[in-house]
């Protein structure tokens, strides 16, 4: 039927101009341009069909490429315009996904981030998630992870993008939670690591109901589309650190402006207690003094604690023998640790090697932390303290551990911010002040605690060639 239309067509003396597409023998895709005419003969009649066949395969292709190329730039632009604007990072992520998913055709987006060195589901999926993959997405948010070996936790171990043919799998479980893959009809599993300081914060994964391959071009463009996410978690942080330091320096501002204030009356409120505590012989009302005097004291370390956090001195550096140092420390606070009942196991190396510290601020800080550990424990206790120089890091790793009441999980991510405190007659500034001390040393600080388990802090001081400081 289709040779007969086009010879009426010639006939009728209309120009055949066509494309064909197909399959050729050895399983070739093809694409044919074909244009028929009708030569008339001296009579007007006509006798002769001319054909021009041209083989547009190469430059249907070369087409398509360019095609391609173009969408996957814009699904990039897009995102980069989206994220540049934003402060909002789970919507950007979302953003992002629903923008790879639009793409791809793929079914399923969904991401992961590494929240105190475990991947945890955001929570944040493609829109329009079909219903046939509620029970998948339930699993993903909910069950733990029971291997180390699959997705997305080698994608996360590797720091690099994997690609899955989920179709040919047999009785492997590829994810680290042991979801059936093929009772959800997917075929195809990709997941692409955001980076974040150049270490994986977080984790994206895709799953595709199609058999069809993805190219090395689009998981590439989908690699740098989450290192955009990364460096958005940079921006973020390096604004949320800009309002922080805004705000400490309008908190240091007021605070030096009151303080003359407050101490000032403070000392003659001291000053005239300690002078009628002299001439008192009544013991009930020496002690009501004494209790003054004390809270004066109180108040004053309080003052101070505010000042040195918002407008903290420079460091006193000076190259400080570890191991003195620690002994040091440990003799002045081995009575208080007796009379509380609390068993001190030190393991600190020998030859720690000497660096560049400010004595008195980084003894503060162990301080704070040894005390909290003590109070934990109001009934006596253990508090393990660990020195040591890692042979493969250029560090010096001291950890602080106890049995007490540990930290519950909620206020794990507060035990940092200034005034925040647990304590009845605390100021929440020991644990900021410590803290900003850490740092100001190049040092990094990390706890982990369980309630009614106990508490592990952990501190990394770098060293570096001539000292611990550039």
């Amino acid at each position: 039927m289709k040779k007969i239309s086009l010879l009426r067509k010639l006939i009728s003396g209309i120009k055949i101009d066509e494309e064909i597409s197909f399959n050729n023998g050895n399983g070739e895709y093809k694409v044919i341009s074909l244009a028929l005419f009708l030569l008339n003969n001296n009579s007007g009649r006509g006798s002769v069909i001319l054909g021009i066949f041209t083989d547009l395969t190469e430059l249907k292709a070369a087409d398509e490429l360019i095609a391609k190329r173009n969408s996957l730039i814009n699904l990039f632009n897009d995102v980069i315009k989206f994220t540049n604007k934003s402060v909002d990072l789970e919507l950007s992520i979302k953003y992002a996904i629903d923008k790879v998913c639009q793409y791809t055709m793929w079914s399923i987006g969904h991401c992961y981030m590494l929240i105190k060195n475990q991947l945890i589901s955001t929570k944040i999926w493609n829109t329009g998630l079909d219903s046939r993959f509620a029970a998948f997405r339930e699993q993903a948010e909910n069950l733990p992870f029971i291997t180390r070996e699959g997705m997305p936790i080698k994608c996360l171990q590797k720091a690099k993008p994997i690609l899955l043919d989920l179709a040919g799998l047999k009785n492997e479980h590829p994810l680290s939670k042991i979801i059936d893959i093929r009772g959800y009809g997917l075929k195809t599993g990709i997941w692409i690591p955001v980076m974040f300081n150049n270490k994986v914060a977080g984790v994206m994964e895709f799953f595709s109901s199609s058999e069809a391959k993805t190219d090395n071009e689009t998981i590439y463009v989908m690699s740098n589309i989450f290192l955009e996410i990364g460096s958005m978690m940079d921006r973020l942080e390096a604004f949320n650190l800009i309002k922080t330091n805004e705000k400490l320096a309008a908190l240091g501002r007021f605070s030096a402006g009151i303080a003359h204030e407050l101490r000032n009356p403070l000392a003659n409120i001291s000053a005239l207690s300690q002078l009628i505590s002299k001439n008192e012989s009544d013991g009930k009302n020496i002690l009501h003094l004494n209790y003054i005097i004390e809270n004066v004291k109180i108040a004053n370390k309080i003052i101070t604690d505010l000042l040195g956090y918002t407008t903290p001195e420079e460091l006193v550096l000076k190259l400080t023998d570890l191991n003195i140092f620690l002994n040091e420390l440990f003799k002045k606070t081995e009575p208080r640790f007796n009379q509380s009942k609390i068993k001190i196991i030190k393991k600190i190396s020998a030859n720690l090697p000497s660096v560049l510290f400010d004595d008195l601020k980084i003894e503060n800080a162990l301080m704070n932390f040894l005390t909290n550990a003590m109070d934990s424990m109001p009934e006596g206790g253990i508090i393990k303290f660990t020195a040591v120089k890692k042979r493969f890091e250029d560090c010096i790793k001291i950890i602080i551990e106890d049995n007490g009441i540990g930290i519950p999980e909620d206020n794990l991510d507060k035990i940092f911010e200034p005034f925040f405190s647990t304590k009845q007659n605390g100021t929440g500034l020991g644990m900021a002040l410590a803290s900003q001390t850490i740092k100001a040393h190049g040092g990094t600080i990390s706890v982990k605690s369980k309630v009614n388990s106990g508490t592990r802090i952990e501190i990394k001081f770098p060293i570096k060639e001539g000292g611990n400081f550039e």
